[in-house]
């Protein structure tokens, strides 16, 4: 028996694809006033703030939160025989999403190297773990 996959999508599809373009837009958006402030903050136009970083944080983690259910209806769709665009950059975006990440740890990170320290391969590494990969 094969398994033929949906050209002409159904409705349901075409509203998963609509919530899959949202939600990265809404990710997108995240990520862009983050790395605005973020800059700022490098550059010394704005001043460090543990309250705006963890308001990012809090972000991230309402968005993952949205795409992980978001991600479960899309495979169940594909499971059915859907294609739906745009699953591969919504897992990716899931997968690198920084809700997880300790920001007291990453500040820290950032003091020792202004300090003209460094850090240590084991945070480093812990870092990179961090990032959960969405499957």
């Amino acid at each position: 028996m094969t398994t033929t996959r949906s050209t002409n999508p159904g409705p349901a599809a075409s509203s998963l694809r609509k919530r899959i373009r949202e939600t990265l837009a809404a990710y997108k958006t995240i990520q862009a006033v983050d790395k605005q402030w973020s800059a700022a903050v490098r550059d010394g136009t704005m001043s460090y703030s543990k309250s705006v970083a963890k308001n990012f944080q809090s972000q991230y983690q309402r968005w993952l939160l949205h795409a992980d259910h978001l991600l479960t209806e899309v495979k169940q769709a594909q499971r059915q025989g859907n294609t739906i665009p745009g699953f591969a950059e919504l897992r990716d975006a899931i997968g690198f999403c920084p809700a997880p990440l300790d920001i007291d740890a990453i500040a820290e990170s950032f003091r020792r190297l202004d300090r003209g320290e460094g850090i240590p391969l084991a945070e480093a590494v812990n870092g990179k773990i961090l990032h959960r990969r969405a499957s």
